[in-house]
């Protein structure tokens, strides 16, 4: 059954429901993929510090002052990059965690609209099927 201007509300509604279903994924395959760049980003820094400390040792046993110098001045920052790249992939896994919450609400509210519009359709099925039956008995009424 069409309103004015031919629009059905939950038709509309439902449209925008999947449209905010589909923003919704896109948004966390965003996250996801930020969250696994990140996630990359951490691992390779903490896998710097073994070797290069294994680099700075076989310089300091070589006698290389510069090198060692060099690792003496590098590991500050290492420690530093690492402990960043450890916050920025919490960071996303945070924001992925609510991207998959803001999934899981638009999935929740298109189903919602979908039922709404199913429950009204069995009511308009029931409804017609109220009105036949009114009329074979109607009918019924007037041939006795």
């Amino acid at each position: 059954m069409s309103r004015r201007g031919g629009r059905d509300p939950l038709a509309v509604l439902e449209r925008l429901r999947g449209m905010e279903v589909e923003a919704a994924r896109r948004a966390l395959g965003e996250r996801l993929a930020a969250q696994e760049a990140a996630e990359v980003r951490a691992a390779e820094a903490a896998e710097a510090l073994p070797r290069e400390a294994s680099v700075g040792q076989a310089s300091v046993g070589q006698a290389s002052v510069g090198q060692a110098a060099d690792y003496a001045r590098w590991l500050p920052q290492a420690l530093r990059q690492r402990e960043a790249a450890q916050q920025q992939a919490a960071g996303t896994a945070a924001l992925a965690e609510n991207a998959r919450q803001a999934l899981a609400e638009a999935r929740a509210a298109e189903r919602a609209v979908e039922q709404l519009r199913g429950g009204r359709e069995a009511l308009r099925v029931a409804r017609r099927e109220r009105a036949a039956g009114a009329v074979l008995d109607d009918a019924g009424r007037r041939r006795r």
